[in-house]
């Protein structure tokens, strides 16, 4: 299989993906060394490509027999340093049944079973519970499942690897300013020969268009053109292999200016019973919205915003952590107090519900919260400007004031309170 038939594209283009997974299988009839001393040169093309691009495991059939090969190089050499990708042939299982010739001490068969009718058994070791495997390992069993040799290999830790890329931390500039961008870019110095590593800057999205000084430099400066959230992305490339990794940068307009703002009091976030209307203030975990099958409505406030009267919000969301995984359907609905500054929650019955509400509101259907203590995008509400903006908005608004958020809805996100590890926090960037 040379390097221009259509088969050897497709594997290409499968072992260069930057999202192909640690443990490599590749499976195809005719194997490339055909017995102990013997190398089907059509075939070399092949094993290069996969010894280059991290294949851990090649089966193969075509000889009637089971053999297994010791870990070989790109050249079919044992012992080697880059010496790791496996071969096993498992032609046991039809007619015409034939032993393995040339096995001598130290060449590359390590273990033959000719004449004997079986199977090859094999397992996927660490693919448990979303984790990816990390090794593969195989048994041979003759027809009367008596097992007969086994063994394994270790995923991805030898031949070729794709470089490892960091694009740094998240970060938020105010136009004019730039921003740094620090990446680090590492690999293995595969494939053979080596290559030098090609790094490269590009834009993903944002409202305008980003500038880079130098587009293939880890330390350079992005200049926007307009204010907005911006992706970036920094590429590795060893000739073989890419990875990439995106970084997010706020880019804030001139005059613009940001409050962080955690709920600072425990009677400030609070439950409402659908059933009773009675109202808990003291919880450690927030059920938003439902607290063992009974529908709550959800208040959170926020005190002491020094946002000026009739300032224009340009962002703003609402940043929770995860308490428990709570991963089913959720569909919310977030709505603001329509008061100029409402006073903290009380134990008085429909204390939540008898608020009265914003004409602007936001849903949201949130992603599962699968972690626990993660406190990432997942666990932030959507863009809240349209609510906060009508209360900014308000006559009676004034810098200083408290402003309250109301969830209600269907489903379970259980999110940290006050009285837990990390109380819900209000972003916002204003002008």
């Amino acid at each position: 299989m040379t390097a221009t038939k259509p088969e050897y594209q497709f594997a290409k283009s499968v072992l260069t993906d930057p999202n192909a997974p640690a443990c490599v299988v590749a499976m195809y009839h005719e194997p490339a060394v055909t017995s102990n001393t013997t190398i089907a040169s059509n075939e070399s093309d092949m094993w290069k490509l996969l010894a280059d691009n991290g294949v851990d495991l090649v089966l193969n059939g075509h000889q009637h027999n089971m053999q297994q090969y010791k870990p070989l190089d790109r050249n079919f050499t044992a012992g080697t340093s880059d010496a790791h990708m496996v071969q096993l042939i498992a032609g046991s299982g039809g007619h015409g049944l034939t032993g393995v010739t040339n096995v001598q001490p130290g060449a590359r068969i390590a273990w033959s079973k000719g004449k004997t009718a079986g199977l090859l058994d094999l397992t996927l070791n660490g693919a448990r519970n979303g984790n990816a495997a990390t090794s593969i390992g195989w048994q041979w069993q003759d027809v009367n499942a008596t097992d007969l040799h086994d063994g394994s290999v270790d995923c991805g830790t030898t031949g070729n690897q794709a470089p490892i890329v960091n694009a740094g931390p998240d970060q938020q500039v105010t136009l004019p300013a730039q921003a740094t961008m620090q990446g680090s870019v590492t690999d293995d110095g595969l494939p053979n020969p080596p290559a030098t590593v090609t790094n490269t800057w590009s834009q993903v999205s944002g409202p305008g268009t980003a500038t880079f000084t130098d587009l293939h430099s880890l330390t350079t400066t992005a200049s926007f053109s307009a204010a907005g959230t911006y992706v970036l992305r920094l590429t590795g490339d060893d000739s073989a292999l890419q990875t990439s990794d995106n970084v997010t940068v706020t880019v804030l307009p001139q005059g613009a200016a940001t409050l962080t703002v955690p709920i600072a009091a425990s009677s400030d976030d609070a439950e409402q019973s659908s059933v009773d209307g009675s109202v808990a203030l003291a919880n450690p975990a927030l059920k938003i919205v439902n607290r063992a099958g009974v529908i709550q409505i959800v208040g959170l406030r926020f005190a002491g915003l020094s946002i000026p009267n009739g300032a224009t919000i340009q962002s703003a969301y609402i940043q929770f952590q995860c308490r428990v995984q709570t991963t089913g359907s959720a569909s919310l609905l977030i709505e603001g107090q329509a008061a100029d500054n409402p006073g903290t929650f009380t134990k008085t019955a429909n204390n939540i519900s008898s608020r009265s509400r914003t004409s602007a509101n936001v849903g949201w259907v949130p992603a599962p919260w699968g972690t626990v203590g993660a406190h990432g995008p997942d666990q932030q509400t959507p863009g809240l400007t349209s609510v906060m903006q009508e209360i900014v908005n308000r006559a009676g608004w004034a810098s200083g004031n408290s402003m309250v958020f109301i969830i209600t809805g269907t489903g379970t996100r259980t999110a940290e309170a006050f009285e837990g590890l990390f109380a819900p926090v209000l972003h916002v960037t204003y002008a």
